[in-house]
């Protein structure tokens, strides 16, 4: 009599190692976002898995970089000749140059001067392919010299942003600091035109990334001269100062303001970086996306594309109605539009972690990526939580809410094999679990990957639940199914697989049922996420499909025999 291990669905067991071999496993797809990038790289998918895209590396040994090469999809922020090291392993890993959305570096090759003094106050002003640079000598003023315009004309003058006087004296500037150029002149449009599309033309770039293209609260972002009137002290935006030439009573003013400011200036920027031979991503940083009296209708485009996709920068910072409104704009601007989103944020605690991954998930597309900042390349649990292919994302995130009103309600989204739930209200919410099999995903461990391309100890848990699941204030709960007939009965029928071990004779049965022919690829893996064995690759008819494998050679051990393509499931065998 054979005596039979039977397993079936992703990761059943109580607690495993996340395991990390080549992220996604199977490789990048193709996402809907379809451009002609450069050397025929394209946008990956995020239909099912987290995508991972990294702020910005430098200097990293040989092990790390084949790591970032492998599992990361792209970065920002480094010089032409380091993106090679990184497509040595991933042909597709993608790069964006830097420069600030409306700023200008003076002076300083490394960094960005303060205005008014001209002494480096140690921010970055732009990375050209080279590397650090100074762009007021290197490119602005043979730019300025080309194009005949002289330092100080008033021409010159012109292409900066200023308040109340076109002088010097009365130039705006940012709180990095750096100066405002002025978005809507025509000589500082051509002149970012030419210099980014001249940066990725022939060069290692998709695109480019366009930093502080944001405006997010009163008295503390934008400054004139430090001493005129007062530092950090003065809205120069605001009666009975303000934009050279507007009235702006209000920051809802300004809002409508800044706008029509910034919907000229991507359309521009758009139109200059997308042509019939070449598409570059247009990127800027958004932030949070919670200003209460400024939302960025800009975004949209509807009067002339104007975005490829942004950056979140500190995305789920923000709590309860805050928090809601980084969801509800991140989707109804970015995401429920198909644009890219970058959801980047500070390495924190692992709750915190976890809660944004959630956040992510909820509002994400097939173009969204994750980016964890902290100084290090690194690799945490929250990354391969793995519910299968999500919903269809609407335009708008009411048909997500499921209790609740307004800013403060609990939303949900539905994937193959799983939900994520997330509530915005100041009070804890429960939602009525639907059908059996449910778990909840519990993470642990992860953080920096060693010089040698080693991941951290890291573990992701799923521990049964049933009934009623409370969701805290500002808080999220992801969920996994293990009985896809609890969410979908046609994904059992349609998609099944289940993987069974002949203990007697080693022999492992695998078997697909599908209601269509698909492609399919089954790879056995170690527990460290190493391929060991290939067992089919090709396309499966419809219906049922029996697959048979041994352990042969293999040391005692954990084993994961994974099925990506049309069916994407997951089983573990034993070998004793």
């Amino acid at each position: 009599m054979k005596a039979w291990v039977f397993l079936f669905a992703c990761f059943i067991v109580s607690e495993v190692e996340a395991q990390v071999q080549s992220w996604p496993p199977g490789g990048q797809q193709p996402s809907p976002y379809a451009l002609l990038l450069p050397n025929n790289r394209f946008v990956p998918s995020s239909k099912r898995y987290n995508l991972i895209w990294a702020d910005q590396f430098f200097g990293l040994p040989a092990g790390q970089i084949e790591f970032v090469g492998k599992n990361y999809t792209g970065t920002q922020k480094i010089f032409n000749y380091q993106a090679n090291d990184y497509r040595a392993f991933n042909p597709n890993f993608m790069v964006l140059t830097y420069h600030l959305a409306l700023g200008l570096n003076p002076q300083h090759h490394d960094d960005c001067p303060q205005p008014h003094t001209n002494q480096g106050g140690g921010f970055i002003g732009v990375i050209a392919p080279a590397g650090y640079v100074s762009e007021w000598n290197t490119y602005f003023i043979p730019w300025l010299t080309s194009h005949s315009i002289s330092v100080g004309s008033s021409q010159y003058e012109q292409m900066f942003q200023h308040y109340d006087v076109m002088d010097t004296a009365h130039r705006a500037w940012h709180s990095d600091p750096y100066w405002l150029m002025n978005p809507d002149n025509n000589d500082w449009r051509t002149y970012m035109g030419d210099q980014c599309v001249s940066w990725m033309n022939g060069n290692e770039n998709e695109g480019c990334f366009l930093d502080v293209s944001v405006e997010t609260m009163t008295g503390g972002l934008y400054h004139p001269n430090q001493n005129d009137p007062a530092p950090y002290n003065f809205n120069w935006y605001i009666s009975p100062h303000g934009p050279l030439g507007y009235t702006v009573n209000t920051l809802g003013d300004f809002a409508t303001y800044m706008n029509a400011r910034y919907s000229g200036y991507y359309q521009y920027l758009y139109t200059r970086f997308h042509t019939a031979v070449v598409d570059y991503l247009v990127i800027p940083n958004v932030d949070q996306l919670v200003t209460g009296w400024y939302d960025p209708t800009w975004l949209d485009g509807t009067s002339g594309e104007t975005i490829d996709g942004v950056m979140v920068e500190s995305f789920g910072n923000a709590t309860t109605s805050d928090m809601y409104l980084s969801l509800e704009r991140g989707l109804r601007h970015i995401t429920g539009r198909g644009k890219i989103l970058m959801a980047q944020f500070y390495n924190n605690t692992q709750p915190e972690r976890y809660r944004r991954i959630g956040m992510y998930m909820l509002i994400k597309n097939e173009n969204s990526f994750v980016n964890i900042v902290d100084g290090n390349v690194n690799w945490f649990p929250e990354y391969e939580i793995d519910l299968g292919d999500q919903s269809v994302l609407p335009t708008d995130i009411n048909p997500l809410r499921v209790a609740g009103s307004g800013s403060s309600s609990l939303f949900k989204r539905d994937y193959a094999g799983g939900m994520v739930l997330c509530n915005t209200s100041s009070n804890t919410m429960a939602y009525t679990l639907s059908g059996n099999g449910w778990n909840r995903v519990v993470t642990s461990g992860g953080g920096a990957v060693n010089a040698s391309g080693q991941i951290a100890t890291q573990n992701i848990q799923l521990v049964p639940v049933s009934g009623s699941i409370s969701v805290n204030a500002s808080d999220c709960v992801i969920l996994k199914n293990m009985s896809p007939a609890g969410i979908n009965e046609s994904e059992l029928t349609e998609n099944n697989f289940s993987v069974a071990e002949d203990l007697s004779s080693g022999e492992i049965t695998i078997l697909l049922q599908s209601a269509n022919n698909i492609p399919c690829v089954v790879n056995m893996f170690d527990v460290k996420g190493s391929i060991v064995k290939n067992i089919f690759s090709g396309e499966i008819a419809a219906g049922k499909t029996e697959l048979r494998t041994d352990l042969e050679g293999l040391t005692q051990g954990v084993y994961f025999i994974c099925c990506t393509g049309g069916i994407n499931r997951s089983g573990k065998v034993l070998k004793f």
